[in-house]
């Protein structure tokens, strides 16, 4: 079987070893195998994005980030940090 110029793979190099026999050998990582939808969603099932905490604030009741000053009334743990 002979391969055209076009179906040439860049990632593989053919070389004739002592025997006489060809061989192809990859230039870089090449996986054997397709990776399965099952391996794929077991791998991404981690990457899921976070819901983010939220707090309401002891003074004003607007919700904030916990452990974080208060944006809209500017206080922190019932104290007021920030003046507006």
């Amino acid at each position: 079987m002979v391969k055209m110029a076009w179906q040439s793979n860049p990632l593989t190099v053919e070389r004739h070893t002592e025997n006489g026999k060809r061989k192809t050998e990859n230039k870089m990582a090449v996986p054997k195998k397709k990776t399965s939808k099952a391996r794929t969603a077991q791998r991404r099932a981690h990457d899921a994005v976070a819901v983010m905490p939220a707090a309401t604030c002891k003074k004003c009741g607007e919700k904030t980030r916990p452990h974080h000053v208060c944006a809209s009334c500017g206080t922190y743990g019932g104290k007021q940090v920030v003046s507006k």
